[in-house]
């Protein structure tokens, strides 16, 4: 998050001739091997599957519930720290965002085994999707740029067109593809409709995952 904030308040920062001040705000806490599963199953409750943040506890639970395995969840105070202990062999399992594990899984210190977009990520596309085993499902953590409620819409508007040219510049596409970003721009109007289905879903997710607040 710190990343694509960062690199996209600068060419904004450009675009408007005007300092725009970055404020980072710590936020709520088709196929899986099939040897994993039968693993877990044989040893209940002695895996463990790390988690950072919300964005990596949310699969994991599910993911747990609807394979009917008894995975212990190990929480940490970020991703990195997660990943890092993963990686280290103190957690077997990380639910975690692309950009968070594609460098490790191309320097091959984690190895994919799904993912859990409901289609193939260009990123790994020999990667099945978790949705061939856990059917209907498809989640994915997203970034997208919103402005105080009553903020006057040609604030909003000027904002908005801002964003979408900086990361229209091809060298701001090339470094967030390179950290495993997929860029979608879209409206104001399209951002609203999307993130009020998310929340849904979300709603949906927690509520069977069991996962409450924290």
């Amino acid at each position: 998050m710190d990343f694509v904030t960062r690199l996209v308040g600068e060419n904004i920062s450009g675009d408007l001739k005007q300092a725009v001040v970055i404020e980072n705000r710590p936020g709520a806490q088709g196929f899986i091997g099939a040897e994993l599963i039968a693993n877990a199953k044989q040893n209940p409750g002695k895996l463990s599957y790390a988690y950072g943040s919300s964005g990596n506890l949310i699969p994991a639970a599910i993911f747990a519930k609807r394979m009917g395995v008894d995975i212990a969840g190990i929480p940490y105070k970020s991703p990195p720290q997660a990943v890092t202990d993963t990686i280290g062999g103190q957690t077997q399992i990380i639910f975690i965002d692309m950009s968070g594990g594609l460098p490790h899984i191309k320097s091959k210190k984690l190895r994919a085994l799904a993912v859990t977009t409901d289609k193939p990520s260009k990123y790994l596309p020999d990667t099945p999707v978790l949705a061939k085993t856990m059917e209907g499902f498809d989640y994915s953590t997203w970034f997208g740029m919103y402005a105080p409620a009553g903020t006057p819409h040609d604030i909003v508007a000027t904002m908005g067109r801002s964003v979408l040219k900086a990361i229209g510049q091809p060298d701001v596409r090339e470094k967030l593809e390179n950290q495993g970003f997929e860029i979608t721009p879209g409206s104001s109007d399209e951002l609203r409709a999307f993130t009020a289905a998310e929340v849904e879903k979300f709603r949906k997710l927690t509520a069977e995952g069991n996962i409450t607040k924290e």
